[in-house]
């Protein structure tokens, strides 16, 4: 069923792979995705759907991490081509700060800023060191 606009309301699961394709092989948003076909609901329906379908969640969710390796290469790519420093520039590395604290909360494993230093420490003690001690 479509609302007055036109757009599908119902979910289904060839639509929701359709919409998952695209997030795992683009760099676009669910905005510019929805609106990139008739045929794709508005954003708000598809994160109804999202919420309300677990499968569709999990594919969404993995779509996503996909997605987050579409962006790392293409900071990459601009990080390393971009001309002198203008406006442009300045505009650039804001958009660029706002991916990366995107890609932070969407994959924080492997985008976050967060290191987990691991350590191990043997402590051998003997008791005459621990009579000493008391």
């Amino acid at each position: 069923m479509a609302h007055p606009g036109g757009r599908p309301t119902d979910y289904t699961p060839e639509l929701a792979k359709r919409i998952c394709e695209l997030v795992a092989s683009t760099a676009l948003s669910m905005e510019a995705i929805c609106k990139s076909s008739d045929d794709f609901p508005e954003e708000t329906t598809a994160f109804r759907w999202i919420a309300r379908h677990e499968q569709f969640r999990r594919d969404y969710l993995e779509a996503k991490e996909l997605q987050g390796l579409i962006l790392s290469e293409k900071i990459l790519s601009e990080a390393y081509t971009c001309p002198a420093v203008t406006e442009e520039i300045a505009l650039a590395n804001h958009q660029f700060r706002v991916t990366q604290w995107h890609l932070s909360k969407l994959a924080p494993k492997q985008f976050g800023d967060k290191k987990e230093v691991k350590t191990e420490m043997n402590l051998n003690v003997h008791e005459a060191d621990l009579a000493h001690l008391k």
